[in-house]
Protein backbone atom coordinates (compact mmCIF):
# COMPACT_ATOMS: atom_id res chain seq x y z
CA UNK A 1 0.00 0.00 0.00
CA UNK A 2 1.08 3.38 -0.82
CA UNK A 3 -0.36 7.01 -0.72
CA UNK A 4 -0.85 7.91 -3.99
CA UNK A 5 -1.94 11.41 -4.03
CA UNK A 6 -2.60 14.05 -1.22
CA UNK A 7 -4.52 17.08 -0.93
CA UNK A 8 -4.62 20.33 1.36
CA UNK A 9 -6.87 22.87 1.87
CA UNK A 10 -7.03 25.71 4.55
CA UNK A 11 -4.33 23.71 6.67
CA UNK A 12 -1.46 25.63 7.89
CA UNK A 13 0.47 27.41 4.86
CA UNK A 14 -1.69 26.19 2.29
CA UNK A 15 -4.79 28.31 1.71
CA UNK A 16 -8.36 27.87 0.08
CA UNK A 17 -8.96 26.75 -4.10
CA UNK A 18 -9.96 29.06 -5.77
CA UNK A 19 -13.74 30.14 -5.56
CA UNK A 20 -14.14 32.40 -8.36
CA UNK A 21 -12.18 33.06 -11.51
CA UNK A 22 -9.19 35.07 -11.05
CA UNK A 23 -8.48 33.59 -7.73
CA UNK A 24 -4.76 32.66 -6.22
CA UNK A 25 -5.24 28.48 -6.25
CA UNK A 26 -3.54 28.47 -2.65
CA UNK A 27 -4.44 24.66 -1.88
CA UNK A 28 -1.98 21.66 -2.36
CA UNK A 29 -2.14 18.88 -4.67
CA UNK A 30 0.40 16.17 -4.93
CA UNK A 31 0.77 13.30 -6.96
CA UNK A 32 2.71 10.10 -5.59
CA UNK A 33 4.44 7.30 -7.64
CA UNK A 34 4.94 3.79 -6.06
CA UNK A 35 8.95 4.02 -5.17
CA UNK A 36 10.55 6.34 -2.94
CA UNK A 37 9.14 10.28 -2.90
CA UNK A 38 11.65 12.98 -1.62
CA UNK A 39 10.35 16.22 -0.81
CA UNK A 40 12.95 18.99 -1.05
CA UNK A 41 12.70 22.90 -0.66
CA UNK A 42 13.46 25.66 0.91
CA UNK A 43 12.47 27.10 4.80
CA UNK A 44 9.05 27.58 5.21
CA UNK A 45 8.12 26.25 2.28
CA UNK A 46 5.91 23.34 3.19
CA UNK A 47 7.47 20.20 3.75
CA UNK A 48 6.55 19.81 7.12
CA UNK A 49 3.29 21.00 6.56
CA UNK A 50 2.98 17.99 3.89
CA UNK A 51 4.61 15.43 5.91
CA UNK A 52 1.87 16.67 9.03
CA UNK A 53 -0.99 16.04 6.45
CA UNK A 54 0.13 12.48 6.03
CA UNK A 55 -2.22 9.82 7.22
CA UNK A 56 -0.86 7.54 9.76
CA UNK A 57 -0.68 4.15 8.28
CA UNK A 58 -1.43 1.30 10.72
CA UNK A 59 1.07 -0.88 11.78
CA UNK A 60 -0.16 -3.91 10.24
CA UNK A 61 -0.28 -2.33 6.85
CA UNK A 62 3.07 -1.00 6.22
CA UNK A 63 4.48 -4.01 4.63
Amino acid sequence: MYLACLYAENFRIFGAAPQKDGDKDASLSLDFGPATNVLVGENDSGKTAIHRCDPPVPADDRG
